[in-house]
């Protein structure tokens, strides 16, 4: 069941991810959103590795509300 939430997590990830390099290509180096690149190919395996995932998924999302934020230091 977890694996359901990561897989979905991540393709709702990659999808903004793709957006937001249309709209600030500078964020093609933010280390959290490189991180999420690697999973795009690797796909998600739910074992011992799933909590590192989660927090590269998590990561990833606090980057893009940050640089989707009014306030956010670019």
């Amino acid at each position: 069941m977890g694996g359901y939430y990561l897989n979905n997590a991540q393709f709702r990830l990659l999808w903004v991810r793709a957006s937001l390099q249309r709209l600030a290509p500078r964020t093609k180096t933010n280390p959290a959103l490189v991180a999420l690149d690697t999973l795009k190919d690797s796909g998600i395996v739910v074992d011992a590795s799933s909590t590192e995932m989660w927090s590269i998924l998590n990561n990833a999302l606090d980057e893009m509300i940050n640089w989707l934020s009014p306030v956010s230091k670019k």
